[in-house]
């Protein structure tokens, strides 16, 4: 994706974008810790009323650990 390499060449982290299926596969054997999986723009616990566009709900983050 040229607009995640234009990012990464700015100096910025890089930026993979993965789907929802394929981000909880990296998570097999992992025990989820909340909030999981799911939107990150949802991970906002100071604020749970808050609920995004559904076109801002394309990122997916997951928090996990070794069981």
């Amino acid at each position: 994706m040229a607009v995640c390499e234009d990012y990464a060449a700015a100096g910025a982290a890089p930026y993979y974008p993965r789907s929802r299926d394929q981000l909880a596969a990296t998570a097999k054997g992992l025990e989820l810790l909340p909030p999981g999986l799911g939107p990150i723009a949802r991970w906002r616990p100071d604020h749970p009323e808050v609920e995004p566009p559904q076109d801002q709900l394309f990122q997916w983050g997951l928090v996990a650990r070794k069981p």
